[in-house]
Parts: C-alpha cells; structure tokens; sequence
C-alpha cells in the first residue's frame, strides 16, 4: 500500500488541516495490480502503478496532468516545484556541529 506522503514535499496526509487534505492520482499509465495465488486462492493486492500521492499545494497542479504518464507528470512538477524542493532539501540537512553550536548561542 503506498503511504499518502506527497510525493514532491513529502508532506504527510495528517500535517495538513482537516478537509484540506490531498489526494491519489491516477495518471494515463494507471494500473492496478492484482494477484491470485493459484495455490491458496488468497488474493493479493499489490502498489498500482501510476498512482500518486500530492498534499493540497500540488494536488490542483498534478490533476491537470493527468492526461501524461506517472513519470511525465512527476518530471514536469520536479521541474516547476523544483526551488521548492530545493529548500525542503536543505531544511531537512543536518546541521553540521558549527551550525548547532551558533544556533545553541543566539538563542
């Protein structure tokens, strides 16, 4: 099962507001795969393919993507996102030991 973490922010399903949270996309290279195990009969669900997760901030803008590929879609919003990303990046860095020692004095 694919945990709904945006897949650009990673932004988790419950940090976002109630009512505003986002959603699943399917892309045009959606499919679902399931199995039957012939042996037990036990069935088997596994991760779809182009099958996305985006919080509220991406969400409007991978919806009107979803006419491309999974990989298309998520190149395209790297692409338009990507100062975003960049600074999501480098706050979750660890702070090197100069970092922590200054920040340990100014506050």
């Amino acid at each position: 099962m694919i945990p709904p973490i945006c897949c650009l922010c990673h932004k988790d399903y419950y940090d976002e507001p109630p009512g505003c949270a986002g959603e699943f996309v399917k892309f045009k290279n959606y499919q679902a795969i399931n199995e039957v195990n012939t042996d037990t009969g036990a069935f088997t669900l596994n991760e779809p393919s182009g099958y996305r997760y985006f919080c509220s901030r991406h969400l409007p803008h991978a919806v009107a993507l979803s006419h491309k590929t999974a990989e298309e879609a998520f190149d395209a919003l790297q692409s338009q996102f990507a100062d975003e990303i960049e600074q999501i990046k480098q706050a979750n860095q660890p702070l090197s030991l100069w970092q922590r020692v200054k920040r340990a004095f100014n506050q």
